[in-house]
């Protein structure tokens, strides 16, 4: 049987491009119906991962996908 208590602190890492075409990599910390919360989140646009400071916010209405890799 798994642990409640670990189960709730398990995390994904996920790849998530917005309809703007940028893509994102990051730790999803939390969501709801509006929004995700990414931490440990780099900027995927140019030859090399660009970290990013502290939580990255993104809207659900600008997100085209977000991928598990």
């Amino acid at each position: 049987m798994r642990s409640r208590v670990l189960a709730g602190r398990e995390r994904s890492v996920v790849i998530v491009t917005t309809k703007a075409g940028r893509s994102y990599r990051g730790v999803l910390w939390d969501f709801d119906r509006t929004c995700a919360v990414l931490r440990n989140a780099e900027a995927l646009d140019g030859d090399a991962p660009l970290p990013i400071d502290g939580e990255l916010l993104l809207m659900w209405s600008d997100v085209e996908f977000l991928n598990r890799p």
